[in-house]
Formats: structure tokens, sequence, C-alpha cells
């Protein structure tokens, strides 16, 4: 059954999720290049802004709760609500930090680092998305 979800979801939802992800990781990145401030909280104002993006979304789809995609555990609100905030920093974290380091030395690392934080931003996304008529 679960398997059987899950590729319903990867049908449905997955093409969603890759341009809902493309959102926080574009201005991110458009931010990171554009913006030449030296101050300490540009950085940290880019990962809560990445963070309160997932949370937003995680409030417009599903606020009862989701099951976390490759563990099939029932989560609830309280901690799906943690789960796209803290997933949203972390795929912030990444996105400017690869942006970041990609400016600077032109390495492929940097790129690297941008589609990871990419791909946990369609986890996040796809995850609420998935399943938010689960409940």
């Amino acid at each position: 059954m679960d398997t059987q979800h899950l590729l319903e979801g990867l049908r449905f939802y997955l093409s969603p999720s890759l341009l809902v992800a493309l959102i926080p990781t574009a201005i991110i990145i458009s931010i990171t290049i554009l913006v030449k401030s030296a101050s300490h909280w540009k950085p940290i104002l880019l990962w809560l802004f990445a963070g309160i993006f997932m949370w937003c979304y995680l409030a417009y789809w599903s606020m009862q709760g989701f099951l976390i995609f490759p563990l099939g555990v029932d989560a609830p609100g309280s901690f799906a609500i943690p789960f796209a905030l803290l997933g949203g920093i972390v795929a912030g974290i990444a996105v400017y930090g690869g942006s970041n380091y990609y400016m600077r030395s032109r390495n492929w690392s940097g790129l690297f680092l941008i589609i990871i934080g990419y791909l946990i931003f369609v986890f996040v996304a796809f995850s609420i998305l998935n399943n938010r008529g689960v409940f």
C-alpha cells in the first residue's frame, strides 16, 4: 500500500514539487549574487526565508501532519512543522553556501551544493504534497 501511494504521488506531485523548489532556490541564488553586503545578517535572513517559505507551504497544504516519504511513518503536526522549517533552513544553508562558493572559486562543488539544497527543497515539498490527504 505504501509503495502504491508513493508511485501515485510520484506521478502527480513530483513536477509541482520541482517547480515549487525552484522558487526559494532562485531567490537565494539571485540575492546572494546581486546583493554585495558586508553584513552577517544576509545569510541568516536568507536561511530563515527558506525555512519560513517551506513552513508557509506546509501551512497552505497540510497542517494536520503527513507521512515522511522514506520512513512511511505517520508524523503528527507537532513534528511536521519543525520538519518543514528545519528542512527549509538546511536547504537554504546548502544553496547559499554553494552559490557563495561558486561565485568565489567557479568550482563544481559549489554547483553540487546548490543541487543538494534544491533536492532537499524538492523532498520537503514532495512530502507535503504527496501526503496532504492522508488524514
